[in-house]
């Protein structure tokens, strides 16, 4: 498992949480104020990599400005959803 991204030359940590879908209702949040993903630690395979793809997608927003334009928070989750699950479609990750 990954420990950390580079996003544009940004070091992003990835941090792995016991129990977030329980605390949070989330398998994973970017956390845009101090720049980081956290990720549920049951995560594994398929479900896992597709969840750290959505969230790298909100880290790539956040840095390349996309988000301060005025992308809605509604258009951004679509975004990161289907370009996540369509990466790991064609690209056989497991």
């Amino acid at each position: 498992m990954k420990k950390h991204l580079t996003i544009f030359g940004k070091h992003v940590p990835i941090v792995r949480t016991k129990d977030l879908l329980k605390t949070h209702e989330a398998f994973a949040m970017f956390h845009r104020d101090k720049f980081f993903i956290e990720i549920d630690s049951s995560l594994t395979g398929h479900i896992y990599y597709t969840t750290l793809l959505h969230e790298l997608i909100h880290s790539v927003v956040q840095r390349s400005g996309v988000y301060q334009a005025g992308l809605s928070h509604e258009l951004e989750e679509v975004l990161a959803e289907q370009i996540s699950i369509a990466i790991v479609e064609n690209f056989k990750i497991k």
